[in-house]
């Protein structure tokens, strides 16, 4: 019997390759770690939305209720995550464009770059992830994750005879 914090990155890799339950968990690791930085980013830009929705598998949007505020935010969005070449071009078009009539219109499509770049493609590496996992193999795509996953089992025990891992749990001696 091993703990799984003795056992190397390619052992854990493989426990999770042979088993469902561990490909679920990991799964839904990956998909809490990333959620939470497509929270982080959002919130940045929240006060200048209507309403979104964003998740895995599903219709992403976000509906903007002013886009001078809009604006203001993803300035302010930039400086915390830093943008892509194409989005800060964008950026800087649309502050040129404040007051004219070509305003709105190239912020949606900054909002539209905005979803592809920060959010639409955070999604799409999690659901190639998603598959990868449901296919029975860990993935170049899923790697990246197994260390910090584990660090939440560290504690648990793996019987390699029986190819079973589980929590040891201690009785209380009354």
């Amino acid at each position: 019997m091993k703990k799984f914090s003795e056992m190397s990155l390619e052992e854990l890799e493989q426990i999770v390759n042979r088993s469902k339950e561990m490909r679920d968990k990991l799964d839904e690791y990956i998909q809490d770690c990333e959620m939470d930085w497509i929270s982080d980013k959002l919130r940045k830009i929240d006060s200048s939305l209507r309403d979104w929705s964003v998740g895995f598998y599903n219709q992403n949007f976000i509906s903007v209720k002013d886009y001078g505020d809009f604006l203001d935010c993803i300035i302010d969005y930039k400086k915390a995550f830093g943008a892509s070449d194409r989005m800060e071009k964008k950026i800087s078009q649309c502050e040129k464009l404040r007051g004219t009539n070509l305003f709105e219109y190239n912020c949606k499509q900054l909002k539209e770059m905005f979803m592809e770049d920060e959010i639409e493609s955070i999604c799409k590496f999690v659901e190639d992830c998603c598959y990868e996992l449901y296919c029975g193999k860990v993935g170049d795509k899923c790697r990246d994750y197994l260390e910090c996953f584990f660090d939440v089992y560290d504690d648990y025990l793996y019987d390699e005879e029986t190819e079973t891992f589980y929590k040891p749990t201690k009785l209380d001696a009354a």
